[in-house]
């Protein structure tokens, strides 16, 4: 009985050792050493994952795809200067996923270490894997394979990779140091036909949430080439490859006195999925940018692929223009003030808030959208006080005849934080029936609280454009202030035919002006109208009215100057 126990105790042992046996270069710092160019056998059965996610890198559609599950590692020296290729491609029998970090990184590698990495290879079956990168001869650098998944654990599996040299007759301005001098006509304009084609990635990473490229997991010009121009003078600078190419590009200029590699702090202007000069949508994820530049500066360009599968050729314009002036309340620092009117005040369209987005940016440090958080936004903002109110009818209206603009429109408690209330308010116009819809966001306190309106559309599939809306509740207009009158008087007081009020403002702005009985019901309302910059004058007839007390009050910018005064 003993020896059958030991036997059985024994087998067990072995079979977990072998069963289960770890890859010697399971962790980074056991990284097996290339001895050279050639093919290699690998596994990475029961190999742990001990790299880090890198967010930002290579990431894919599905689930949790920012990690190489079940990763093992190597070292590789070339003994040349130019690039390298390191190739899975049909070469294993899971879904793999690579990453090669800068010469000279040790463990623990870092997120900004990585040099290049690739999920699915260009045309490799089994969604196998494969990268070029430049490599410098004598630099040691470190090569991590694992898995996709969705989830933990994550695939594995067995098979041979190559790592070779890389020779290939790309475009000649594939690298940032070879970028090609442009030169404008006479007419500040220049047409160039070009080629993304064999060429290699090496632009700088980190692109992703910079205004024109969303959180979509890539966050560079892949297969990328580059251009260089010294500006003539100092202006708006037109980029466009807008239906002009025969892939889904993307583009990004860097400057004024940009070398190579640019840095992602050198950024001035981008595009990746990008609208016409008409404001429509360009065809088949193409790009278009306006951006300012600065006489006699020196600026590169780069222009490559949504990823690294992305190449082909075609033509840009590049040419002098107008800069889109944004919104002034682009940013959500500058949100523009509006403020809960009454039913009746809606219903008579005493108030509208107008808005346009066609030019507008993305505040990148701000939340997406819960009801829309993938993309890339361009949106405007809005500041208003909640008043007594617990609920509160947001009126919207879409501007626009053909309906062809669609937005989502959200709600914050600041800058950085979404509305966490029990209802959270986030509604998308292009889920509602026609170009007026009317919501009630619920959960406000029921005291005076300020709040942040966001208006956002998602290129491209919810075009910007123009809009108004109003908000509907308990009027609260104190509580945002006075506006700001060089000068006010309302005269004569005691009065007995007409009231005169004579007041000055520093800047144009919109209102109406009312007057009011005792109980503060209108008699007489304006209507919603632009006033001047500088002094105002108005006049009412009060003979008609009976004689008691009375209020005039004028509403600019939804802040509020109310007068008392007495008919004889």
């Amino acid at each position: 009985m003993f020896k059958q126990l030991l036997v059985t105790f024994l087998f067990t042992l072995v079979f977990a050792v072998v069963g289960f046996a770890q890859p010697a270069n399971d962790n980074c710092a056991d990284a097996e050493v290339l001895t050279g160019i050639g093919t290699y056998n690998f596994t990475t059965i029961d190999a742990t994952t001990d790299g880090p996610d890198h967010p930002n890198n290579c990431s894919s559609s599905g689930g949790a795809v920012i990690a190489v599950y079940n990763d093992v590692w190597y070292s590789f020296t070339p003994n040349w200067t130019g690039y390298a290729i390191w190739s899975l491609c049909g070469t294993a029998d899971f879904d793999t996923k690579i990453m090669v970090y800068n010469a000279g990184a040790a463990c623990p590698v870092m997120d900004g270490q990585v040099l290049a990495c690739n999920e699915d290879g260009s045309g490799c079956a089994g969604y196998t894997s494969e990268v070029v990168f430049p490599v410098t001869s004598g630099g040691t650098y470190l090569l991590r394979l694992g898995g996709w998944g969705s989830a933990p654990p994550g695939e594995s599996g067995s098979g041979t990779f190559i790592i070779d040299e890389y020779l290939f007759n790309g475009p000649p301005n594939d690298d940032c140091v070879n970028a090609i001098e442009l030169f404008m006509d006479s007419d500040d304009s220049i047409t160039v036909a070009f080629s993304t084609i064999d060429a290699t990635t090496d632009g700088p990473l980190g692109l992703q949430g910079h205004g024109c490229f969303g959180t979509n997991g890539e966050d560079s010009d892949y297969s990328n080439i580059w251009y260089k121009w010294t500006a003539t003078y100092s202006g708006g600078l037109d980029i466009s490859t807008c239906g002009t190419v025969n892939f889904d590009s993307r583009f990004s200029a860097y400057g004024p006195g940009a070398s190579c590699i640019p840095s992602v702090d050198q950024l001035v202007g981008c595009s990746d999925d990008g609208l016409g000069e008409d404001f429509l949508a360009c065809p088949d994820y193409t790009s278009h940018d306006r951006f300012y530049v600065e006489q006699g500066g020196t600026y590169l360009i780069s222009i490559g692929g949504w990823s690294g599968a992305d190449a082909g050729n075609g033509y840009f314009t590049f040419k002098k223009a107008n800069v889109y002036t944004p919104p002034a309340n682009d940013n959500c620092a500058d949100a523009e003030s509006v403020f809960i009117m009454t039913p009746q005040q809606a219903d008579q369209f005493d108030f509208l808030f107008n808005g346009n987005n066609q030019t507008a940016s993305y505040t990148d440090s701000v939340a997406m959208p819960t009801c829309r958080p993938t993309g890339e936004f361009w949106d405007v903002w809005y500041s208003f006080n909640s008043g007594f109110n617990d609920s509160i009818e947001l009126r919207f209206k879409i501007n626009d005849d053909a309906l062809v603009s669609d937005y989502i429109i959200d709600l914050f408690s600041d800058c950085g934080t979404p509305d966490t209330s029990a209802s959270a308010f986030c509604k998308r116009t292009d889920q509602g029936t026609g170009d007026f819809q009317v919501y009630t966001m619920n959960g406000f306190p029921g005291t005076p609280t300020q709040y942040l309106l966001r208006v956002s559309s998602r290129i491209l599939s919810n075009l910007p454009g123009d809009f108004f809306f109003q908000l509907v509740g308990e009027a609260y207009l104190n509580g945002v202030g006075e506006p700001a009158l060089t000068s006010f008087r309302l005269f004569p007081n005691p009065a007995q035919n007409r009231i005169n009020v004579d007041f000055g403002l520093p800047t144009s702005a919109w209102g109406n002006w009312e007057v009011q009985n005792l109980l503060g019901q209108p008699i007489f309302n304006s209507g919603q109208r632009q006033f001047a910059a500088g002094q105002t004058n108005l006049d009412y007839p009060v003979g008609k009215l009976p004689a008691g007390v009375y209020f005039f009050q004028l509403n600019i910018d939804g802040k509020q100057k109310t007068a008392r005064f007495v008919k004889q």
